[in-house]
């Protein structure tokens, strides 16, 4: 077994079951501070987590929490990390979304803007055929949006 896979603690837990085992247990609104997560995280293991790891790993838990507490975590800028909120969901989703859209815009953008003439043929082709589903993918996705705000529109204009 390649000593990356080996594991740390005694019984066996990854850091994401021993911040999913925290968060158990936690109620939605409840701060937990970057010094708690980390000594947390600590807890058994011959090192000490970092705030930017702590983030790394609060991050790469997400969909776990998500699937497993259905509750997310939201930073808190310089404090830690706050246990949402189902209320805040929508707020989550939709910022997550607007990243994506903006990943996705330099995604074509680098797409569209190479040098052909250094591409081999073979890369030419392999260019263009991620080009094509990349901006088919985008533009889907942009038009879904304008949908989406033609019907928002149009249920706050019935609602008042």
């Amino acid at each position: 077994m390649l000593e990356r896979f080996k594991k740390s603690r005694a019984d066996g837990r990854s850091n994401t079951q021993v911040l999913l085992d925290l968060l158990r247990s936690g109620s939605a609104g409840q701060i937990y501070t970057y010094a708690e997560l980390s000594a947390t995280l600590s807890e058994g293991l011959d090192r000490t987590y970092s705030k930017k790891r702590v983030c790394g790993i609060c991050s790469g838990a997400f969909v776990s929490l998500l699937s497993e507490l259905n509750r997310a975590l939201t930073n808190v800028p310089r404090v830690g990390f706050k246990l949402s909120h189902a209320n805040d969901h929508t707020g989550i989703a939709l910022n997550k979304k607007r990243r994506a859209t903006v990943q996705m815009r330099k995604s074509v953008a680098t797409l569209n803007n190479v040098r052909h003439a250094e591409l081999s043929p073979e890369a030419r082709v392999i260019h263009e055929g991620t080009s094509l589903l990349v901006n088919a993918q985008y533009h889907q996705m942009a038009s879904t949006s304008r949908r989406e705000l033609k019907t928002l529109d149009a249920i706050k204009r019935i609602t008042g």
